[in-house]
């Protein structure tokens, strides 16, 4: 006779169904949940997002130092926007923080369209898993993560709002970036000449890396025609 897992007993199809089903909304619920928690950092407004961190940073609640010192990595508190060493590390601790949600959907969004095929044919191939990615989910990605790398160079030569709230371009001046520059420039100042030399400077090294990303962008273009 047939062995009999040829005949599965019908008590088991109700429970595998629910078991599968709950399985699958908890994978889809966690999911859904993980994008949620990420997306936060962008989704915060820029004052409540600046100003939870410098609460953290700050030298009179010690937040971070007092957790660092409860783990014992520091010995004392830290005054990580008072000390120059420390207050440009802190700004882009949280410039990173809040432009992480973008890179990590927009990554995601390359990275779906990419069919299991390929990775496949590539370990048919005898690839591992570092030659399937940069043979197979680099080359897929890049043009995704190249229009990140522009956008987030743009807006990070642009970013006012944090480096503002948390230390105003100081202590003596180690974090005071060309955004800041032409603000206090302008309008504390008073030189709007000046003002707008230093804005115009700005603004053309964001084009200038566009341009550089559009000619790369062409000369591998052409290079594959040329293969082809």
């Amino acid at each position: 006779p047939p062995p009999p897992f040829f005949f599965p007993t019908p008590r088991r199809h109700p429970r595998s169904s629910v078991v599968w089903w709950a399985r699958r909304c908890v994978y889809e619920t966690g999911r859904g949940w993980l994008r949620a928690l990420v997306l936060i950092p962008w989704a915060l407004p820029p004052l409540t997002s600046v100003m939870t961190w410098k609460f953290i940073f700050h030298d009179t609640t010690a937040v971070l130092s007092t957790f660092l010192m409860y783990i014992n990595i520091i010995e004392r508190p830290i005054s990580f926007l008072g000390l120059p060493q420390y207050a440009m590390n802190s700004a882009i601790v949280v410039n990173v923080w809040r432009g992480f949600p973008f890179f990590a959907i927009t990554l995601l969004a390359g990275l779906s369209p990419i069919p299991d095929e390929l990775y496949d044919a590539a370990k048919v191939d005898g690839a591992n898993a570092i030659q399937r990615f940069f043979a197979v989910t680099l080359p897929s990605v890049w043009p995704v993560a190249l229009v990140s790398l522009i956008l987030s160079t743009i807006w990070t030569l642009n970013e006012f709002p944090s480096i503002y709230l948390l230390t105003e371009g100081g202590p003596f001046r180690s974090t005071m970036t060309l955004a800041l520059s032409g603000y206090f420039t302008a309008f504390v100042h008073g030189s709007r000449q000046m003002s707008q030399a230093v804005i115009y400077s700005l603004g053309l090294v964001p084009l200038m890396v566009g341009l550089i990303a559009f000619l790369a962008r062409a000369m591998a273009k052409r290079e594959e025609q040329g293969l082809a």
